[in-house]
């Protein structure tokens, strides 16, 4: 696999509230996850660089699954079409709706993909924008700080 890299990481991120999403049966949950360090991604089925990225998010997620929640979150897109991909892909990550966009406007993702990580305690640690290679060390310093 080639190197990828962010377009930005962003320590400290300011301005993120949590926020409501729907999950693919239409349940709410919130985003970030309370009580536990969690990995919000912003993501869309049209997005090449996203596509790239979730296999990583996953091995990611399911290295640490112990200690961290990943939420996937799709941005304006029907959950029919969000669906198919995502069983077409074969997909695990938890998936998220944000079906007009406004957690993302609210959080300033103008990047896909976008990813932020939270603390136990719910603050932003960290903002990522752009295709991240979630499997190198420096991914990994960037989440285990989110227990620290």
């Amino acid at each position: 696999m080639p190197q990828l890299r962010a377009a930005q990481i962003q320590q400290q991120p300011t301005g993120i509230s949590p926020f409501q999403a729907l999950d693919l049966e239409g349940r709410k949950m919130a985003v970030p996850l309370a009580g536990k360090p969690t990995v919000v991604n912003f993501w869309a089925t049209w997005c090449e660089p996203c596509r790239t990225e979730m296999p990583l998010l996953q091995q990611m997620a399911d290295f640490y699954s112990d200690r961290l929640v990943l939420q996937a979150v799709n941005v304006k897109e029907r959950a029919t079409t969000v669906l198919r991909h995502v069983k077409a892909a074969a997909w695990q990550v938890p998936v998220l709706l944000d079906p007009l966009g406004e957690g993302a406007a609210a959080w300033t993702v103008k990047i896909f993909p976008t990813t932020v990580g939270f603390d136990a305690q719910g603050r932003a640690r960290w903002r990522v924008q752009g295709e991240y290679d979630w499997s190198g060390a420096e991914a990994g310093k960037l989440v285990e700080g989110l227990w620290r």
